[in-house]
C-alpha cells in the first residue's frame, strides 16, 4: 500500500486523487466539527464551499447551518465551525450543512477519489484503520489554511502514517508522507504547544475560541469515520460494504 500527502487545497491535483482513497483533513476546524456531529447523532454532513449554497438549505425542516469564514461565524447561520458547540447539541435525525474557509473546499475538490473519508485527530487511528480496509493506495489531503500548508493538518497526518505503519507491512510512504511521520514522532510531546502557536491557532486565541483548540487535540476520542458520499458524509459502519 502507498501513502502520500497532499500539503494544502491549492496543491490538489486531480488526477492523482483518481482509484484512490483521499483522508481530508481539517483538523482546525471543520473535519473536527463533522465528526463530532455524526458523533452527536447527526445523520448527515453536507459540505457546501459557498456562503449562496449553505443558504439555499436555510429554513428546511431539521437542517442546521453551520458556517465561518477566516474564524468567523456567517452572520445568520444557527452555528459557526465549532467542535466544541456541536459537542453540546443534541442532533438526532438532524442535517448539518456546513461551509468553512478551507474544509469544505478540500471535501470538494477530493470528489474523484474512489472514496473520501473525514480525519482529525479526534478520529485518527479508526479513520486509517478504515482507510487500510479499503485496499487503495492512500492520499491524505491537508485542506491547510488559505492556500498553504497548516501545521495542525501536517502533525494530523503524520499522527495517521504512524499508526499505519505500525499496523501494515510494508508501507510505501511518499517522501512528504515520510517527513510528516517522523516529524509527528518527534515533536508529539510539543503537539499543543506548536499548534497554539501555529497561524490558525494564533487565530483563535486571539479571537477568544482557544477552547476549540484544545478539543480537536484529543487524539482518539471517538471510534468513528465519516464517508463522504452523494450527496452527504455519513458514518462508515461497514467499510467492507464501500470496497
Amino acid at each position: 500500500m502507498k501513502v502520500d500527502v497532499t500539503l494544502s487545497v491549492n496543491d490538489v491535483k486531480q488526477e492523482e486523487l483518481c482509484n484512490k482513497t483521499v483522508i481530508v483533513i481539517d483538523s482546525l476546524r471543520a473535519t473536527s466539527s463533522i465528526l463530532t456531529a455524526l458523533y452527536q447523532g447527526c445523520k448527515k454532513v453536507i459540505p457546501v464551499e459557498t456562503v449562496g449554497q449553505a443558504l439555499q438549505y436555510e429554513g428546511l425542516e431539521n437542517v442546521v447551518l453551520v458556517g465561518e469564514r477566516y474564524s468567523k461565524k456567517v452572520h445568520g447561520f444557527h452555528f459557526g465551525n465549532s467542535p466544541t458547540q456541536i459537542s453540546r447539541l443534541e442532533l438526532q435525525d438532524k442535517t448539518i450543512v456546513i461551509t468553512s474557509t478551507n474544509g469544505t473546499k478540500a471535501l470538494q475538490k477530493a470528489k474523484r477519489a474512489s472514496h473520501i473519508l473525514v480525519g482529525c485527530f479526534l478520529n485518527a487511528s479508526h479513520c486509517m484503520e478504515v482507510a487500510q480496509k479499503l485496499r487503495k493506495d492512500i492520499m491524505i489531503l491537508c485542506a491547510g489554511r488559505r492556500g498553504r500548508f497548516a501545521i495542525e493538518d501536517g502533525l494530523t497526518a503524520g499522527l495517521m502514517i504512524q499508526h499505519l505503519c505500525s499496523q501494515l507491512q510494508p508501507v510505501e510512504c511518499s517522501d512528504i508522507a515520510l517527513m510528516l511521520k517522523n516529524n509527528y514522532a518527534t515533536q508529539k510531546e510539543q503537539l499543543v504547544s506548536l499548534i497554539r502557536s501555529g497561524a490558525t491557532g494564533r487565530t483563535l486565541i486571539e479571537t477568544s475560541q482557544e477552547e476549540d483548540i484544545d478539543y480537536c487535540l484529543q487524539v482518539d476520542l471517538y471510534p468513528l469515520t465519516g464517508v463522504y458520499q452523494h450527496d452527504g458524509i455519513v458514518k462508515c459502519t461497514n467499510p467492507l460494504l464501500l470496497v
